[in-house]
């Protein structure tokens, strides 16, 4: 499969950017995933950290072959975060929980399969060749 990445991020009005990209590829799939950090919450760039951290893990660890099942496998990560973001609020004595909302995008076989629990629209221009 040949692919190349390009990503851009805008800040708006915040000190910093809560948001957060990565990918990942095997010989079989490549991975895309996005988390937006949810400026309005303290430590979303953590959140949205931890959320990435958790997809690209995920398919290290199960990308060695082909997905049996791509659409099944997003489903799985965009709902791990969470014990890992109340585990950093309670260690810190937080008031409020970590938010990031996740979006992630799984080519294999020529096919693209999408998770987007967010509530905004993320765009993925793909052009592949498998």
């Amino acid at each position: 499969m040949n692919f190349s990445i390009h990503q851009a991020s805008h800040i708006g009005n915040r000190k910093y950017n809560q948001d957060r990209a990565a990918y990942a590829y095997s010989n079989d799939a490549l991975l895309l995933v996005l988390a937006d950090g949810m400026g309005g919450h303290l430590h979303g760039e953590v959140a949205a950290g931890m959320t990435i951290d958790t997809f690209v893990e995920s398919f290290g660890q199960q990308a060695q072959s082909p997905l049996a099942d791509p659409q099944l496998f997003l489903t799985i990560p965009c709902a791990v975060p969470t014990s890992a973001f109340w585990r950093f609020r309670m260690t810190r004595s937080l008031a409020k929980a970590l938010r990031a909302r996740p979006a992630g995008v799984l080519i294999q076989d020529g096919k693209m399969f999408s998770a987007m629990p967010a509530t905004r629209v993320f765009m993925c221009c793909v052009t592949a060749r498998c």
